[in-house]
């Protein structure tokens, strides 16, 4: 799960959670009335940014490529509609809501799993690459929720370890981790159209800290798209 916004009120309390099956996110609000009798609501959340996100892609800049929409920890796909002459989301990739991109390494092959609840163990599950290649590498902050460990050695100043299948310890650099992400959108997308893309465009939907983190991002997904052999288009 990633960072939780909580707002605080005298009466009641909001955590803003991740979801991916109503919405992009999920809002609880705990209210507690002057008996202190609790009641508990919740709400989808739809991100505009992510709704929205075929209705800016222009074919004159996109040339039609395949596009994947990263936020939050999850990514939408949007495929070239011929007949319509747009942009639309893929169902098969859970439509305007996406996948939730948690790779499972106990798992006999690695995969994406829905989310942190389907996983076989937080300890080998691999998640929140597009925040970890935001940050200097110098600088990691750690999320107390992540039961994978950061580490470096002499080629890579970051690598995470996480447990595998065969219960050793592995570390991987987060473009190779994202690389294995990108083999499964690819095998998505040509399930749907019928052919392995060359190319794949991306479209960074969070809001980064300063210019130098998306730069960050964006070098991180050209280097996992270079390991796939895959050319690289940002929009």
């Amino acid at each position: 799960m990633k960072n939780r916004k909580i707002t605080r009120k005298p009466d009641s309390k909001q955590v803003i959670l991740h979801c991916t099956q109503e919405g992009h996110r999920f809002k609880l609000t705990l209210s507690i009335d002057l008996n202190n009798i609790p009641t508990l609501s919740h709400e989808a959340v739809i991100l505009s940014r992510v709704k929205n996100m075929p209705k800016k892609l222009k074919s004159d800049k996109s040339e039609k490529l395949p596009i994947i929409g990263f936020f939050d920890l999850a990514s939408v796909i949007c495929v070239w509609n011929e007949k319509d002459k747009c942009y639309k989301f893929m169902d098969s990739w859970n439509g305007k809501f996406g996948k939730d991109l948690f790779l499972d390494f106990l798992l006999p092959k690695p995969a994406i799993v829905s989310s942190s609840t389907d996983v076989v163990s937080l300890n080998g599950a691999v998640y929140d690459l597009i925040k970890i290649m935001s940050m200097p590498p110098d600088a990691i902050t750690i999320n107390p929720d992540w039961k994978f460990t950061i580490t470096e050695d002499v080629e890579n100043p970051v690598l995470l370890e996480f447990d595998v299948f065969e219960k050793r310890r592995k570390q991987a650099s987060p473009a190779f981790l994202m690389a294995i992400i990108l083999k499964e959108h690819l095998k998505a997308i040509k399930k749907e159209t019928g052919k392995r893309p060359t190319k794949l465009g991306f479209r960074l939907l969070d809001e980064f800290e300063n210019p130098e983190a998306r730069k960050r991002v964006e070098n991180g997904l050209k280097e996992a798209c270079k390991m796939i052999k895959i050319e690289f288009l940002l929009l």
